[in-house]
């Protein structure tokens, strides 16, 4: 049998640069390098692209708008199949110095917040040290996350600190969210900011058994999946304290008479490297509805 246990976690010199000018150097302005080159939004950025809007757009310039150039564009994916139409070059006119490429994007081969890499590079034209010649994107398609059921969330081990009061808490007022058009679900910040936790619950089929979303391991001989609350372990540099979610439906699920979702985990500290230091123990945290924003499934 699991133990259910209370626990609150516990000048440098600046450098002086005399300035010259031009002028006094004998030095004019530096001269500008004609080039093309792929704007710089677009170094290693996330793009979002959406089922109800499905494409993204790729600003190519240049420096000098005088006569008319061409630039071979070569197009690298680790998912070629979700572009349906890729140019392969970009062409300037006499006084153009912008061309924005419109790239359609299949979303429904997209994976909901996966990234796919894809690498753009400019051949065969001439290019400017002080723009890009290569981009890396990383094409996703977001999860959108909406407020599904508000309630009381309590702790059985770590606690919270209540952002009205600053008091220390066990119980704190929550919103349950669900990603759209997805069994998937979060308490967000839960416990640390950017450290969500994360399930999926098939609630239009009146499933009360959840999945929690993370890696999975065996704990005692107990399969459960872990997932980083946030909170530092200060004795040891770069760990941190994990909940191992017992996702038997004996211990973490839903019960709709009482409106209230059961998780059960294993509250341990893994270092830098994923090693398990140990732990504090089995508690149970729940958290009891009292408002669904969108339909309650069970009425």
């Amino acid at each position: 049998m699991k133990n259910i246990m209370r626990f609150f976690p516990v000048i440098a010199l600046g450098a002086v640069l005399a300035l010259a000018s031009c002028k006094d150097n004998g030095m004019g302005p530096s001269p500008v390098v004609d080039g093309v080159f792929i704007h710089s939004s677009l170094g290693n950025a996330t793009v979002n692209v959406f089922a109800d809007d499905p494409q993204f757009v790729v600003p190519i310039m240049r420096t000098n708008k005088s006569g008319a150039v061409t630039a071979n564009l070569v197009w690298t994916s680790e998912n070629t199949a979700i572009f349906s139409d890729l140019p392969a070059s970009v062409s300037f006119s006499d006084g153009q110095d912008r061309v924005d490429l419109t790239i359609p994007v299949n979303t429904d081969l997209l994976e909901f917040g996966k990234p796919v890499k894809t690498n753009l590079s400019l051949e065969d034209c001439p290019t400017t040290p002080y723009g890009l010649s290569a981009a890396t994107m990383n094409i996703v398609k977001p999860l959108i996350w909406e407020a599904w059921a508000t309630g009381l969330y309590t702790s059985g081990f770590i606690g919270f600190v209540d952002p009205e009061t600053e008091d220390d808490t066990y119980e704190l007022e929550f919103t349950l969210e669900r990603a759209k058009g997805l069994n998937m679900f979060r308490f967000p910040d839960l416990y640390a900011k950017g450290y969500d936790y994360v399930f999926e619950w098939d609630v239009d089929n009146q499933d009360t058994s959840i999945m929690p979303i993370g890696e999975s391991a065996t704990l005692g001989g107990t399969p459960v999946i872990y997932q980083n609350t946030g909170i530092r372990y200060t004795q040891v540099t770069g760990a941190y304290i994990y909940l191992f979610t017992d996702y038997d439906e004996d211990y973490t699920g839903y019960d709709p008479d009482t409106q209230t979702l059961w998780i059960n985990s294993y509250n341990g500290v893994l270092d830098a490297g994923g090693v398990l230091l140990g732990g504090y123990g089995w508690f149970d945290d729940t958290f009891e509805i009292e408002t669904f924003i969108q339909d309650n499934p069970w009425e």
